[in-house]
Formats: C-alpha cells, structure tokens, sequence
C-alpha cells in the first residue's frame, strides 16, 4: 500500500538566519529553506547539506494532510528550530502547537475497509471535529558523511528522528507512544542552479494498547531553485509504503474482522446490532464441543477489538484488563 501526499510546487522565500564565524564561512554558505521537521531541506523532503556550526534555523509553518480512512483532514500549526554542530551535523525539533482533526464521514466508522477504519497515526478519533489540542513534539539529528563544500560529488547524511508522544491520545491528538524513523538522504546542487534531493527511510510506530499499527518504509524525492537567491521555488513528491501488517489498525469490526470469523465457522453469519454481534447458524447443537468452540470464537475475536472499540459504541461493554483482574473468590 502506497499513500501518496500532495505533489507540491510553491515559493518560499528564504529567510537566511546565519550565524557564522567568519568571512570564509559566509563564503561557503547558500540560502537554504527547513523541513516541516526543522532540518535542511525542501517542505517535506530533507536535502543532505547541514547548517554550518553554531548557525541557527527557525520557521513556522501551517500544514494539511487529507487521509482516505474517515475523509479525515488533519493540520498543524507548527514551530521549528535547527542549529548546526561542528559542521558535520545539524540537531533539529519541531512543536506542533495546535493539531486540529476533522473526520467528516458518518457514521463516524464503517463497515467499509477502504474509508470506514482508523486513520494509522491518529486511531483515538472519535468524533467530527476533535478541536485544538496541543499535538506531538518532534527531535532528531542530521549527521552529514559527504558534502559538496567539502569538495564531495554529492552529499550524503544519516537522519535519526524521535516522535515524543506529547499529542493528548484521549482527545485524538497523538497515540500516546512514541515513533522512531531513520532516513538515508543523497542530494547534488546541479551547475548552482537546481538541488535534487531523494530519501529513504524506514518508520517504526509505537504500538497503543491492544492496536497494532503499521511501521513504514518512507521515501521522497524533490528540487528546489534556484539555489541562490531570495526567492526559491521547489517541487516534491513522497509517502510511504506499509510493511506487511495483518493487524493494522483500521482491522477492528470491519471487513477484514468479519474476514476473520468468517474463516474461523464456515456456514456462520455475523451482524453488528445495536452494540451487540449477532451470530447466525443453520443449525443450533447444545454439544459440548460446540459450546467450547464458541467460547474460543467469542474470546478470539474479543482479543482482536482495540481498546478504543467501546469507546466508540456506547452500547459495547469494556473490555476488563487481564492484567488487573482478580480471580473470584
């Protein structure tokens, strides 16, 4: 599965804030633009090249996904701030101040799999319109191995980065655990007119009690230009590839859980009603081995439902804790 995000061509006018220590250093330097991230790059895409030492970055930025599951559009208002060290690397972070959610489908969730689920990075919605929370904080570092002012053919850098939970999960805002993505990034200013810049990378999800949500493999590939200048135009596309997930999170009381019990009883039909599911059978038996196998059903398919599922339907009851519960005396 590709998720592919908005082909983007826009102006942005650079906004140089160097710090450097010397005339040769400000000789060596070029205007540059920050990700939504805070570290050297396009919009989204990085580029390879890094602050100079003890140069500083900051920018604001307003910023909108549309996501299938829910026709949700999801936008930040955000802040960054980036700061070159010992001119092999950059350490970056990003504030996302005010996250705002709107999930305009309704019923808020069905049974269709292709927009009825979850949305993967904020599978606690669960109303339209879930206001102005404050969202996640982001931190990494950019370590640079080859650049061009270093007389390299191309630059080339290593970008680990950090998802701190800080988004209220309750609210919808975050999922309440942490994400870790690392990127590999090679870029080339071409002829000091136009910078191509490619990634790859690879986005490890913090699974959320009882929701197993995909890890990712991302990329993305761009152009800014000119590369010298007050103004700059630049063009990006990117997204991400899921790994092989069964269990993603959109797989609660959906296709793909009706998929499973379908598989588990052949000649069995289930209905959700009124927060209750319904389970229809040709022919009703009271043998013990048929009630034992519908106590392993109802207890598999209890296991499959995220916490988050009775939060959702009122009329389904929560699910107890097995870490917590106590045997009856």
């Amino acid at each position: 599965m590709v998720n592919w995000r908005r082909f983007v061509l826009l102006a942005f006018i650079a906004l140089a804030l160097p710090a450097t220590t010397s005339a040769q250093a400000a000789e060596d330097t070029r205007p540059a633009a920050t990700t939504i991230y805070g570290d050297t790059g396009l919009w989204f895409v990085p580029t390879a090249e890094i602050l100079p030492h003890r140069a500083w970055s900051a920018s604001a930025y307003r910023v909108e996904y549309d996501r299938e599951q829910g026709f949700t559009d999801i936008g930040h208002f955000l802040a960054t701030v980036g700061v070159g060290v010992g001119d092999r690397a950059e350490v970056f972070g990003s504030v996302r101040l005010v996250t705002r959610i709107d999930r305009d489908i309704r019923p808020l969730f069905t049974a269709n799999e292709s927009v009825g689920g979850l949305v993967q990075d904020y599978p606690f919605v669960n109303s339209g319109w879930i206001g102005n929370e404050f969202g996640d904080i982001y931190l990494g570092a950019k370590i640079n191995l080859l650049s061009e002012h270093r007389q390299h053919p191309v630059a080339l850098a290593v970008r680990p980065m950090v998802k701190l939970p800080s988004g209220d999960e309750e609210q919808g805002a975050g999922t309440g655990k942490a994400h870790f993505q690392i990127d590999v990034i090679v870029s080339k200013d071409v002829r000091e007119l136009v910078e191509l810049t490619g990634s790859a990378g690879y986005l490890l999800r913090g699974d959320p009690s009882n929701i197993d949500l995909s890890n990712s493999f991302t990329w993305g590939v761009g152009a800014g230009f000119p590369t010298r200048g007050p103004i700059r135009l630049f063009t990006e596309i990117h997204g991400e590839v899921h790994a092989d997930d069964r269990r993603f999170a959109s797989a609660f009381v959906d296709a793909r859980m009706m998929a499973w019990l379908l598989e588990q009883v052949p000649g069995m039909g289930f209905e959700v009603l009124g927060g209750r599911l319904m389970v229809f059978r040709p022919r009703v038996t009271t043998s013990v081995d048929d009630v034992s196998r519908a106590l392993e059903l109802f207890e598999g398919l209890t296991e499959r439902v995220p916490r988050v599922v009775p939060s959702l339907f009122p009329g389904v009851p929560p699910r107890p804790d097995r870490r917590t519960e106590r045997p009856r005396p």
